[in-house]
């Protein structure tokens, strides 16, 4: 049944009930991997209402085939620590490309980690502990966080043989609590996806990291392509972990999610390891304190693809519009103006601009070869959206290389200002 598409979760759960007579643990999950639900949902206009985030309780009931009571009631499962204790996942399955694999995304989320010890670092999910373990043999002051007694257990035990200190906390993700400003660092390693109310959690965050600090995500369902801005997912293997052991198996748009780094303050890259597999995909996000680099910030999909094709072979951290380009900005009621590096490589001509948020709007004249600093008011209230407008010329074209691309503008830093424009 390789590929099969289920229209509703009985259906499903029937088929995963036949399958699981003749095969059992790995087996089955590979057999199930290549199904898919695709249901006839409804959706809430509002991503952050609650009348959605019922709306996905009410999904998980449909493919689990019970209520989400609790992350403490849905979330724990057994880790007998006899059996995983001196091999804990990934060396328990016995697998080299599985290991391998897993290692190598340890060693990538590690090196993402820029802040020097001892920082405090906060692992949310951290489960068999192994980006905890390197990170607090390192130095660094870590708070390693899961909710289900065995992960804990186990992870305690482990640093206790190793002499490693870990400051362990047995606790759901909206249930433990950190000092304003008292992180350097919180991380999410294939974790964050079980949290029921994500976006309560994504403003704790902004509030515990102190200035200057990060967030890490990695391994995360975040996807190009996904079938509601967030919702349970609908592959075989989430089905059948959610219907098997009643987890919350959440995944997001990746442009939904994205934005709500971006209109939280947040500058997020996308780091990929190919290496890893989907262990080497993380998503980090660092404080922009007033200014960042617009170049260097991986912007939502959607919004990524109204801007000129990034060039691979260039260095630096420009920009190009592409006519009409737009980005989602920080919508702190902090900032009240924004101000826009500018400049225009095209020799021969001068370059028209008109740059917008809401309602709000401002426009300029860029020479050849000149760089111009451009002010536009934020809105008090709404949604934040810059949307940057001017002509679009090709290089190759003009003469002056052979890059093809149509450009507009080259946009350089943005910095945010308190004072009124």
């Amino acid at each position: 049944m390789t590929g099969t598409v289920f229209r509703d979760a009985g259906a499903f759960a029937s088929a995963l009930a036949e399958a699981a007579r003749s095969s059992t643990g790995i087996d089955l999950i590979r057999e199930v991997g290549g199904w898919r639900l695709d249901p006839a949902w409804d959706y809430p206009g509002d991503p952050h209402s609650e009348a959605y985030h019922q709306a996905v309780l009410r999904h998980y009931r449909d493919v689990s085939g019970r209520d989400y009571l609790a992350p403490a009631a849905n979330e724990t499962f057994s880790v007998p620590a006899a059996q995983y204790l001196s091999a804990p996942f990934p060396h328990c399955t016995a697998d080299a490309g599985e290991v391998s694999r897993y290692l190598l995304g340890v060693g990538h989320i590690i090196g993402l980690v820029t802040a020097k010890p001892p920082a405090r670092i906060a692992e949310f999910g951290a489960g068999w502990g192994h980006v905890s373990m390197h990170l607090a043999r390192m130095g660094h002051a870590v708070t390693a966080i899961d909710i289900n007694a065995d992960s804990a257990a186990l992870l305690a035990e482990r640093a206790k043989r190793n002499e490693v200190r870990l400051d362990m906390r047995q606790a759901g993700f909206l249930d433990v609590q950190f000092e304003d400003g008292s992180l350097d660092v919180a991380l999410f390693f294939e974790s964050f996806h079980h949290c029921h109310r994500p976006f309560e959690l994504l403003d704790r965050l902004e509030r515990w990291i102190s200035p200057g600090g990060m967030l890490l995500f990695a391994g995360e369902p975040f996807y190009p392509d996904f079938h509601a801005p967030w919702d349970v997912r609908l592959d075989g293997q989430s089905l059948w972990a959610a219907r098997e052991h009643g987890w919350l198996e959440l995944g997001f748009e990746e442009s939904f999610f994205v934005r709500e780094l971006l209109r939280r303050g947040w500058v997020p890259r996308k780091r990929v390891l190919p290496q890893a597999g989907a262990y080497g995909v993380v998503h980090a996000a660092a404080r922009h304190g007033g200014r960042f680099l617009v170049g260097e910030t991986f912007l939502p999909p959607d919004c990524a693809g109204t801007w000129a094709p990034h060039d691979p072979l260039s260095a630096d951290a420009l920009r190009w519009t592409g006519g009409a380009s737009v980005m989602p900005l920080d919508e702190s009621p902090r900032w009240h103006r924004a101000t826009v590096q500018l400049t225009n490589y095209n020799p021969r001509s001068a370059m028209p601009v008109t740059i917008r948020c809401g309602d709000c709007r401002a426009e300029a004249r860029v020479e050849p070869a000149a760089t111009l600093d451009v002010t536009v008011a934020l809105p008090a209230h709404g949604p934040r959206e810059l949307r940057i407008e001017s002509p679009t010329w090709v290089p190759r074209e003009a003469g002056i290389n052979d890059d093809g691309r149509a450009l507009g503008v080259a946009v350089g830093s943005l910095t945010y200002g308190e004072e009124p424009a």
